[in-house]
């Protein structure tokens, strides 16, 4: 079965939007891992300053050794 003029140019436009859309969703999917990968990282930084800072300041010399070795 052979397609018109027309049901051609209307299938083109079809996978055109299909793959700039598909595009766009992948791109911002890296996007958003990325921003995920980021918050992750900085809470782990975040959590790591705040144990040293409490083990120094508590004088706790379990803690502060621990942390000699991460």
């Amino acid at each position: 079965m052979r397609l018109k003029e027309e049901d051609r140019k209307d299938f083109k436009k079809f996978e055109l939007f299909f793959q700039f859309n598909f595009h766009r969703v992948f791109y911002n999917f890296l996007i958003l891992s990325g921003d995920f990968v980021f918050y992750y990282l900085f809470l782990d930084a975040f959590y790591l300053c705040y144990t040293t800072f409490e083990a120094f300041f508590r004088d706790d010399h379990v803690t502060r050794v621990s942390l000699l070795y991460i």
